[in-house]
């Protein structure tokens, strides 16, 4: 089998299994909603958590919407919490398992300390009329964000859309702020517990000073020493 027809024979059944979540799924009756949620799908369809969604899992999700198979048997299915698997959310999974999960929402800025961080001391919200003011989540924040990743990265966004192969954060991890309970750590914008670096100027180095007042550039020597704060 050439390259080609197999990737056009996966792609036949991914188109396959989505028409027949539509056909099977309208007019279905809403099933009894779960009493939470436990934490927010990274990727609607992934069940196994292996952050890839395949023909199988959504063959899943279509017999969960039947009620042949219990919600507990995929609950990246259910990407609202409801309950139940709806047309919408297996369409999700479809194109998921054609382009690829997107990238997961960031933890660090969330206030609390999630595996793999060391500190995490809330964010800031970058744009709107609250810029500046203190955040633990995107909703707190008032308009435009910012691109993480991606080829946008620094570039301000609105939403996802604006930022190709990133995220829009809208409340952007704090940084340089000091630990609730230690007073001699602060925290980096990238969750991890920053270290102090003394440094000693070179006496050959120097900076340069514009002036227009002066009319051009004014060249300063530079000398002593600097502590620098960074993160891992």
């Amino acid at each position: 089998m050439k390259t080609s027809d197999y990737f056009g024979s996966s792609r036949s059944r991914y188109a396959s299994a989505a028409i027949l979540a539509f056909a099977l799924t309208l007019g279905l009756a809403p099933r009894a909603v779960r009493a939470a949620c436990p934490t927010p799908v990274p990727c609607i369809g992934d069940c196994d958590g292996k952050g890839t969604v395949t023909v199988d899992e959504i063959l899943t999700m279509v017999n969960i919407a039947l009620g042949n198979t219990a919600v507990s048997a995929c609950l990246a299915g259910d990407g609202n919490c409801d309950g139940s698997i709806t047309v919408d959310e297996i369409l999700t999974a479809v194109n998921a398992a054609l382009n690829g999960c997107a990238p997961p929402p960031l933890a660090c800025g969330n206030g609390v300390v999630d595996a793999g961080e060391e500190c995490d001391t809330g964010g800031w919200c970058i744009g709107g009329a609250n810029a500046g003011t203190a955040c633990t989540s995107e909703g707190q924040c008032q308009g435009n964000g910012v691109c993480v990743g991606g080829t946008n990265l620094e570039v301000a966004c609105a939403n996802d859309a604006a930022c190709p192969g990133g995220k829009c954060v809208h409340c952007v991890p704090a940084g340089n702020s000091t630990i609730p309970g230690d007073a001699t750590h602060t925290c980096a914008a990238n969750c991890t517990i920053e270290t102090k670096i003394h440094t000693t100027l070179d006496p050959a180095s120097s900076a340069v000073l514009y002036s227009i007042v002066l009319g051009g550039s004014l060249p300063l020597s530079l000398s002593g020493t600097q502590d620098v704060l960074v993160g891992k």
